[in-house]
């Protein structure tokens, strides 16, 4: 079992999330939810606001992955029943009796475009959840 995150750091995540949502209403006029409907609509964001991928500075880009990470997992708890945790690999997301990492997703999605397509990330967690009785 793994630990939970520190109130400091839960704070973290949702105001990296409060960030991600209200950047979407304001700059893209995209409602973001932390439903499955957004979670699947992430990629199209990510084509939208950044067509060329990273910025190549490595400082705002890790920025930019955590802020979309951290919206990713607080949504896969929601619409997955996850939790977030931590583990020596850095902060996760519980999907069944595995943890997930939001963060190197959306890094991963940025980095290597359609090839890695949030969309298909959270399908797969959620196919494999189902084998999971709740």
């Amino acid at each position: 079992m793994h630990p939970k995150p520190s109130r400091q750091e839960v704070l973290n995540i949702k105001e990296a999330a409060a960030i991600c949502r209200e950047s979407a209403r304001y700059i893209m006029n995209i409602e973001l939810l932390l439903d499955e409907v957004s979670i699947l609509g992430m990629d199209r964001i990510i084509n939208i606001a950044w067509p060329d991928g990273p910025e190549g500075d490595p400082e705002k880009d890790a920025y930019r992955y955590e802020l979309w990470g951290c919206y990713l997992g607080e949504a896969m708890c929601v619409v997955l029943d996850g939790a977030w945790v931590k583990t020596s690999h850095g902060l996760g997301v519980t999907v069944g009796d595995e943890v997930v990492y939001p963060i190197e997703i959306i890094e991963r999605r940025f980095v290597k475009g359609m090839e890695n397509p949030v969309s298909d990330f959270f399908l797969a967690c959620k196919k494999r959840l189902a084998k999971y009785p709740r």
